[in-house]
Parts: structure tokens; C-alpha cells; sequence
């Protein structure tokens, strides 16, 4: 699994490691991973999906070529 290796891949190269949440209490979702009842507010993937398109967009404007 890559978030178990994360730390390493960080040492090679910048990284970085964000957690989104799937859960919604008031919808009884409440469970955690690995758990035979977790179930994912699917609500949280449009969220998900906004959050990764700006921090990669913004990485792009934002990025430098690299110096040997």
C-alpha cells in the first residue's frame, strides 16, 4: 500500500500527503477503513476530485524547472 511507504517515497523525492475524510455522521457513516462496515459518503468524491484538480493546477503554475 502507498501510504504505508509514503515516508519513503518522501526522502527521493518532495511529496506531500493529505487526508479526505469519507464519513458522515448524519448519514449513520461512521465507520473506519478496514472494517467489514465501512461505507464512503459519496458526496466526499466531488470534494475530492476539486481538491486534487487545485492543488495540481496550482502546482503547474507554480512549478520551476528542475536545476541539475
Amino acid at each position: 500500500m502507498g501510504a504505508e511507504d509514503f515516508a519513503c517515497f518522501a526522502e527521493k523525492v518532495p511529496g506531500f500527503y493529505y487526508w479526505l475524510g469519507v464519513g458522515n455522521p448524519s448519514k449513520g457513516i461512521t465507520e473506519m477503513l478496514h472494517t467489514p462496515r465501512f461505507d464512503v459518503d459519496e458526496a466526499c468524491i466531488q470534494v475530492g476530485v476539486n481538491v486534487m484538480s487545485q492543488l495540481v493546477a496550482r502546482y503547474l503554475t507554480n512549478a520551476r524547472p528542475a536545476t541539475p
